[in-house]
């Protein structure tokens, strides 16, 4: 019943595509991600490691934006369709209560009982994940598969009300990003299995229940072992360029 598998493949789709110039197919595959969860729409940003695309995109944007938007009148009307559009877009303003869940902003809560502005910790995020587009003039396309690889993160470390699930979708673009390197520095490594006994078997029965407890929500490490991974992967993208290292050789 969880569509956040879904919504990784479509991306990864959509990245494929725009690596291929099918710049519909990538455009379509991203809208149909942000139709099912909004922050999907984020991705978009990925164009601008391809700036060819950028005005192609937008044509494709507005009609399979148009279509994407309308296709529910095949199951409901009109009235239904403006009902179900108007209390969707209610929901996400009135998103403003104190509750996070596994995200940068809980972890902030959980470990320095700091309670941010959310939308100041969303702009933090940004800001740190434009870095590589303001300080690299010359991408290689594995530094673009990286970087596209921690949009996907942010996506999700930065949504503060993911869930335990939504992680599939942070997990599997580490893995992602991760594989590009032929050889990978025992730092890479350090932080992959740290990744992989908290963020991947945190929730699992390997753990007794009050450890799976303390794994995921009191300690929030699941999110936490992310976090490490995003800005580690932000500062090898960096890095790549300014001293010419081998890649994620931090």
């Amino acid at each position: 019943s969880q569509s956040n598998g879904l919504i990784l493949g479509l991306l990864i789709l959509s990245f494929v595509n725009i690596q291929r110039n099918h710049t519909g197919k990538a455009v379509f595959f991203t809208l149909l991600t942000a139709f099912i969860k909004l922050f999907g729409v984020f991705f978009f940003a990925v164009f601008l490691l391809y700036p060819k695309q950028i005005l192609k995109s937008v044509k494709f944007v507005l009609c399979y934006g148009l279509i994407l938007f309308v296709l529910p009148l095949l199951v409901v009307d009109i009235g239904q369709l403006k009902n179900l559009y108007f209390s969707y877009f209610e929901l996400l303003k009135n998103d403003g209560s104190q509750f996070v869940k596994y995200s940068f902003t809980g972890w902030l809560n959980q470990w320095f009982s700091f309670y941010p502005s959310k939308n100041l910790v969303v702009l933090f995020g940004l800001i740190i994940q434009s870095l590589p587009l303001l300080m690299i003039k010359l991408w290689t396309e594995k530094t673009k598969i990286v970087y596209a690889c921690t949009l996907l993160i942010w996506m999700v470390i930065f949504n503060h009300m993911a869930e335990s699930a939504t992680y599939i979708i942070a997990v599997g673009a580490i893995y992602l990003a991760f594989s590009t390197s032929e050889k990978l520095p025992l730092l890479g490594v350090l932080l992959i299995f740290f990744m992989f006994f908290t963020a991947e078997l945190g929730p699992s029965d390997l753990y007794p229940k009050l450890i799976r407890i303390w794994i995921i929500e009191t300690a929030q490490l699941k999110a936490f072992s992310c976090i490490l991974i995003w800005f580690y992967l932000i500062l090898g993208c960096c890095k790549s360029y300014f001293k010419k290292t081998e890649f994620l050789s931090i």
